[in-house]
């Protein structure tokens, strides 16, 4: 998305916001997507609302990782 100023690359961390809060590690552009979302894998998506739901709004920001490494957690 382009408000994510240059950040949404494989491995960005983002924190999402909606009933409950998850940090997600970026993966890959959706293909198709609108560049204000995200495309949840369905786990993750399931910590958010039931999978029922088709679309969610939430709030985002990014997040950082636990070491500078490429393959290490966000937090």
């Amino acid at each position: 998305p382009t408000q994510f100023n240059g950040y949404l690359q494989g491995g960005s961390c983002f924190q999402l916001s909606g009933n409950s809060s998850l940090v997600v590690t970026v993966v890959a552009r959706c293909p198709g997507c609108a560049d204000d979302a995200f495309s949840l894998h369905p786990l993750a998506f399931s910590k958010l609302a039931p999978l029922s739901t088709s679309k969610l709004a939430v709030r985002y920001r990014q997040a950082s990782r636990h070491t500078p490494s490429a393959t290490s957690a966000c937090h």
